[in-house]
């Protein structure tokens, strides 16, 4: 199967956001929790996986359904153009 350069699968796309979250956690996050939470802080990572799975499963499903657009793209398509904008902006922006 042959496939244009650049282009990327929803689950390396999920692969990639698990890594990037992932690494973000274990470098910061044991100082914070145990920092506020003291000896519960082991929680805190069990609780921030379900919701980071289901943005990386949303992310994969959202690459299925607008294949060959990119996320500001059908940002527009699905929250309207000016707010799908705003938000892509935000989106950029914010990394």
């Amino acid at each position: 199967m042959y496939e244009e350069p650049g282009k990327i699968s929803d689950l390396q796309t999920i692969f990639l956001l698990v890594n990037v979250v992932g690494a973000t956690a274990i470098v910061l996050l044991p100082g914070f929790t145990a920092a506020i939470a003291g000896r519960d802080s082991w929680l805190t990572p069990i609780l921030a996986t379900i919701p980071g799975l289901y943005l990386a499963f949303l992310v994969g499903a959202l690459g299925r359904l607008f294949p060959g657009q990119t996320l500001i793209q059908y940002l527009e398509w699905i929250l309207g153009s000016l707010f799908g904008k705003a938000v892509g902006l935000y989106y950029v922006f914010f990394f």
